[in-house]
């Protein structure tokens, strides 16, 4: 069966009478013998089959401030900010994959979302442009870009990092919030 094993640690503090509040926290994450699907030989008459197997490990930080910058009778103005990131590590697949990529999908067969031990889940894999000594793409005779014969890493679905800020104004019976949110690469 598959399983989860967690650790969190997160303080909180409340300052000038509970105007200003800090929130943090930690935690890491471990899943072990995830549900996989795998292909099999058509021979056998069936397509694939289902197994337990891998561990992937999430390790990430979430941290937020809020305060009530004005407070009386008829106005209230509250604002909040919050930052988190989160890294995951494939620590390992299943025996039967032989050390060899999984590829968990792909878009249209150029891109790749390959499961590899020691990195991420959301790594992407495709064909990078070939270039010459110059830094220039080289062109086949199509007159669309050579493609190499082997894919590589291009990049990361998930970002480095997240972060928000959010407002709301109070007046009387009326009431106004709105917000923004942000991260840094990622899709």
């Amino acid at each position: 069966p598959e399983t989860n094993i967690n650790i969190e640690t997160g303080m909180d503090f409340g300052f000038f009478n509970n105007r200003l509040n800090w929130s943090v926290t930690a935690y890491q994450n471990s899943t072990e013998n995830q549900i996989i699907r795998i292909p099999m030989l058509y021979e056998s008459g069936y397509s694939h089959r289902w197994i337990n197997a891998g561990e992937v490990r999430n390790r990430g930080i979430e941290t937020s401030l809020n305060a009530t910058a004005i407070r009386n009778n008829n106005f209230n103005w509250k604002i909040g900010a919050n930052w988190s990131m989160n890294r995951n590590r494939i620590m390992s697949l299943p025996s039967e994959f032989n050390g060899e990529p999984y590829t968990m999908a792909t878009v249209g067969g150029v891109v790749y979302f390959n499961a590899v031990v020691g990195g991420s889940l959301g790594d992407l894999y495709g064909f990078k442009l070939m270039r010459n000594s110059d830094g220039q793409v080289i062109y086949g005779s199509n007159g669309l870009p050579a493609r190499p014969a082997n894919i590589e890493k291009v990049g990361n679905a998930f970002p480095e990092w997240r972060a928000g800020l959010q407002n709301e104004f109070n007046y009387k019976n009326f009431s106004l919030s709105f917000s923004f949110d942000g991260q840094l690469g990622g899709m």
